[in-house]
């Protein structure tokens, strides 16, 4: 990991030049490129158990730094940076620049939707990536906790809730939209106990069309529910996994945390289990 913290001084000091341990000089630009990309990928994962927050932020910052070095660094740093964009629910400016990016992505109609509920955003002119299908990781729950903290604290600083659930929709159909070829390879669905006074979006009510082609390809799922399931929300549970059941036949990794009141694990839970 040496290099990991080498490289972080290096983007810190303007790319300067600096001793290695063993007294010769290390022109990190002149690295092969797919040394640079394990080196950008390590970057990344590096994070501290003490505060995972504050050292995710501090690597998203030293990766987009790279990102502005040269055209190659870029190239390599930005699927990096937007493979797992929610893996922590930024906030702030931060938060504004992912969503905002998002948003550009949508349609002249729907950006008027947007203008029309009074919703500030920044517009885009051009995109030198399609960063939504570089993404690889989607963690479902942070996704929806970014975009209401985009609506009602910053930029925005809107009480009327039913603008962040029409933002979620129209924001998670063009991720989604855009991922039916690629497909995301990991999906963590995280169900939330209550968020703000948001209500959870169930999964069909995101996807364009009704159709799951971004689960194609997916190979790890991790699926959390901290309320215990009972006669009041099974239908959901059962929807969710009837989804996956019927779109997911790459999965080799499977983690489940659910309570169950007095309800056996449905059929399509168990099939999902033995494929």
């Amino acid at each position: 990991m040496g290099i990991v913290k080498e490289i972080k001084l290096r983007v810190r000091n303007s790319l300067k030049l600096r001793k290695s341990k063993r007294g010769s000089l290390i022109n990190l630009q002149n690295l092969p490129p797919d040394c640079l990309e394990r080196i950008f990928q390590h970057v990344y994962t590096d994070i501290s158990n003490e505060n995972i927050i504050a050292s995710t932020i501090t690597n998203l910052n030293s990766l987009f730094m790279c990102a502005q070095v040269n055209k190659l660094w870029c190239a390599l740093s930005i699927p990096v940076l937007w493979r797992r964009p929610f893996s922590i629910a930024l906030d702030g400016k931060k938060n504004a620049q992912l969503i905002n990016t998002i948003i550009s992505f949508l349609s002249e109609q729907e950006k008027n939707i947007l203008e029309y509920q009074k919703l500030k955003f920044e517009p885009f002119t051009s995109h030198q990536f399609n960063y939504l299908q570089l993404i690889r990781v989607l963690d479902y729950d942070n996704f929806i906790k970014s975009v209401h903290r985009w609506v009602v604290r910053y930029p925005n600083d809107c009480k009327d809730f039913t603008k962040s659930r029409m933002l979620t929709q129209l924001l998670g159909k063009v991720l989604l939209k855009e991922n039916a070829l690629s497909g995301f390879k990991t999906f963590n669905y995280f169900r939330v106990r209550t968020y703000d006074n948001f209500n959870f979006i169930p999964l069909n009510k995101l996807s364009p069309n009704n159709s799951f082609d971004w689960l194609s390809q997916l190979t790890q799922l991790e699926y959390r529910n901290p309320h215990r399931v009972n006669k009041m929300n099974l239908n959901e549970f059962l929807d969710f996994f009837s989804i996956i059941t019927s779109n997911c036949n790459q999965i080799n990794n499977l983690s489940l945390d659910v309570r169950i009141d007095d309800f056996a694990i449905d059929h399509s839970i168990s099939k999902l289990l033995l494929n």
